[in-house]
C-alpha cells in the first residue's frame, strides 16, 4: 500500500466512523501545556527501588545513579514514609497522626546526603491522599465521600477504615504543602508515588461547590456512561484533577526547578487493565504536567498469558502520555510479577530492551536479580545505550489516536464489561482475579482493543508509530509533524479536534502529500 492509499484509509476509513460527544454545557475541559522545564534526567536515569540504608553503596556501584525505596505504605523508606504536616506544622505519620521523631527525619536526611556525596539522585517515597486522625477531627469536610449524602466517619473509626482526603478540597493544597516541606527539609530530587489517582466519584462539600459553580448542576448519583450527565461529570473530575497535579507540579519546582516528579500512574501494566473501563484512575493529560511517570510492567500474570505485545504497546502508549519524553518501567522480571523465581537472562534482557526500544526508560527493583542476571548487568544494558538514547525523539511519520474519552465512554457494554463498574479485576496472584470469562475470552473496551491491533500490525511490518492523545489531536501544530492519523474507533472526539482534524486532511495530511480526493 503506497503512503498515499495508506493516508486515505486512516483517515477516510477510521475518521468517517467518529462521532462528537462534547458534553451540552457550556463548561469544556483544558489541557495544560507540557512542561519543558530542564531535569537531571538526562544525565541520571539509572534507577533502583528497594534500596536501604545499608544497601545504598552496593547499588550506586552496581552502576545505578538514581536512589528510591519502596513504593507502598511500608513504612518509612530509604528517604522517606507515610508523612504530612500535623496542625502545628510537624511532621506526623500519615495513617496514625503520631509525630515523627526528629532523629528519625535527620536519619534520612543522612541518607540523602550520602547519596548525593556519591553522585546519585534520590526520589523521596510518598503515599496517596489518607486522612490522618487530626484532619478527621478538625476538618471532617475534607474527607472524600464517594455516595450522596454520606457523613464522614469518626476519628475513632478511623482506626480500621483508613479513608482518603479529598486532592478537591483544602486537604489537597493541604498535601502540596507536606510535600513542599518535605522537599526542603530532606532535600528529595524527586518523589515517587503510590495511589496517584482522582480514582471514584466524590460528594464532598468541596466537590459538591465546585462541580455546582463550573457546570450549574449537581453531581449525578448514577455511574453509568450511557447517562450524559455521569459523562459530563467525568470529564470534570477529570480535568479538575489534572489542574490539581499541575499546581502540584509547579509548587515543587518553585523550591526545586531540577525537581522530577515521578509517581505511578495509570498502571495499564496488567493487560486486562482497560476492562475496568470506565473506572478512571488518572487522567491522560495529567502526564504532560509530570516529568517521568512510573509503571509496573507485568509478562507473567495468570490473564496476560505471557504476551509481549501488551508490553510494547503500553510502553509506546506512556511515549505519547507523555508527549515525546520517556516515562520510568519497572519491568517484572520475577516470576507471577512478584514471586522471586526469575527467567533466564535473555528472557530478562527481552523485557528490559522492550521498555527501551519502545521509548521508555527501564527501572530496577533492587528484588530483581540473582546471580545470572545481577543488578549491574541490568544497568550496563541502560548505561551502554545512553548515548542513543538519551534526548531521542521518535521519528515523525504516523501518529495514531489512543484518546481518554473513547476509551472510557465508547464500546463498553457486554462483554467488554465483565466486571463490576468500578471493580479492580486483579492479577489473580496479589490481588483476586473476579473475572468471569476465561483470559482468551476477555474483551477490551472497543477503542482499545482497535488501537492494540493497529500497533500489532505497524509493529510485526516494523512501521514507526507515535501515539497521540487528546490534546495533540486539538493542537494543529502537533499533527503537522506527521502524513499519517490513525483514529482507531475514536468514537468521543471534541469539536476542536474535528475541527483540527479536517484541516490536517485539506493541508494534504501533513506538511506533504495530497488528500484532494477525500471528502470529509
Amino acid at each position: 500500500m503506497t503512503l498515499h492509499a495508506l493516508r486515505a484509509f486512516c483517515l477516510a476509513g477510521l475518521f468517517a466512523t467518529a462521532i462528537t460527544a462534547a458534553p451540552p454545557e457550556e463548561w469544556r475541559p483544558t489541557f495544560p501545556a507540557t512542561i519543558d522545564s530542564p531535569t537531571w534526567l538526562d544525565t541520571h536515569r539509572r534507577l533502583c527501588f528497594g534500596v536501604d540504608g545499608t544497601s545504598l553503596d552496593e547499588v550506586i556501584d552496581a552502576g545505578s545513579n538514581v536512589i528510591c525505596g519502596g513504593t507502598n505504605a511500608a513504612g518509612i523508606g530509604f528517604a522517606g514514609g507515610p508523612f504530612i504536616l500535623g496542625r502545628e506544622g510537624e511532621f506526623v505519620d500519615i495513617m496514625t497522626g503520631v509525630p515523627i521523631p526528629a532523629p528519625t527525619l535527620a536519619e534520612l536526611r543522612s541518607r540523602v546526603d550520602a547519596a548525593h556525596a556519591r553522585g546519585a539522585k534520590v526520589l523521596g517515597e510518598v503515599i496517596r491522599f489518607n486522612m490522618t486522625p487530626w484532619m478527621q477531627a478538625e476538618h471532617p469536610e475534607w474527607q472524600e465521600i464517594n455516595s450522596p449524602g454520606g457523613k464522614p466517619i469518626t476519628v475513632e473509626e478511623l482506626k480500621n477504615l483508613h479513608v482518603l482526603g479529598c486532592w478537591n478540597s483544602p486537604y489537597g493544597e493541604w498535601f502540596i504543602k507536606s510535600q513542599v516541606e518535605l522537599v526542603k527539609q530532606l532535600d528529595w530530587d524527586g518523589y515517587n508515588m503510590d495511589g496517584f489517582g482522582c480514582w471514584a466519584q466524590c460528594f464532598c462539600p468541596s466537590c459538591t461547590a465546585a462541580y455546582a459553580a463550573d457546570c450549574g448542576h449537581a453531581i449525578p448519583a448514577v455511574r453509568d456512561v450511557n447517562s450524559a450527565e455521569y459523562r459530563h461529570y467525568l470529564k470534570w473530575r477529570l480535568a479538575r484533577y489534572t489542574g490539581f497535579v499541575a499546581r502540584w507540579t509547579a509548587a515543587l519546582k518553585a523550591v526545586k526547578p531540577d525537581f522530577v516528579t515521578a509517581p505511578w500512574t495509570t498502571g495499564p501494566g496488567r493487560w486486562w487493565h482497560w476492562m475496568g473501563a470506565p473506572a478512571a484512575e488518572g487522567t491522560d493529560a495529567m502526564h504532560r504536567v509530570l516529568d517521568a511517570p512510573f509503571l509496573e510492567l507485568l509478562w507473567d500474570f495468570p490473564a496476560d498469558q505471557g504476551s509481549n505485545l501488551l508490553p510494547a504497546f503500553t510502553c509506546r502508549y506512556y511515549r505519547g502520555l507523555c508527549g515525546d519524553r520517556p516515562a520510568w518501567i519497572l519491568p517484572y522480571l520475577c516470576e507471577q510479577g512478584q514471586f522471586n523465581m526469575q527467567p533466564p537472562r535473555a528472557e530478562c534482557d527481552l523485557r528490559e530492551m522492550t521498555v527501551l526500544t519502545n521509548g521508555c526508560i527501564p527501572a530496577q527493583g533492587r528484588w530483581q536479580q540473582n546471580a545470572d542476571t545481577p543488578l549491574a548487568h541490568l544497568n550496563s544494558l541502560v548505561e551502554e545505550r545512553e548515548p542513543f538514547t538519551r534526548d531521542a525523539r521518535s521519528l515523525k511519520w504516523a501518529a495514531m489516536f489512543v484518546g481518554e474519552s473513547s476509551r472510557l465512554l465508547y464500546g463498553l457494554p457486554g462483554a467488554r464489561t465483565e466486571v463490576p463498574l468500578g471493580a479492580w479485576i486483579g492479577s489473580g496472584v496479589d490481588t483476586p482475579d473476579i473475572g468471569k470469562l476465561e483470559p482468551g475470552e476477555r474483551r477490551m473496551p472497543a477503542h482499545m482493543e482497535s488501537a492494540v491491533g493497529v500497533f500489532r500490525a505497524m509493529m510485526e511490518d516494523h512501521l514507526p508509530l507515535d501515539i497521540v492523545i487528546e490534546p495533540d489531536l486539538e493542537d494543529a501544530k502537533t499533527l503537522q509533524q506527521y502524513k499519517v492519523l490513525i483514529l482507531p474507533n475514536a468514537a468521543c472526539l471534541s469539536d476542536k479536534a474535528t475541527a483540527t482534524i479536517r484541516a490536517f486532511v485539506k493541508a494534504g495530511g501533513g506538511t506533504g502529500g495530497d488528500a484532494r480526493e477525500l471528502d470529509l
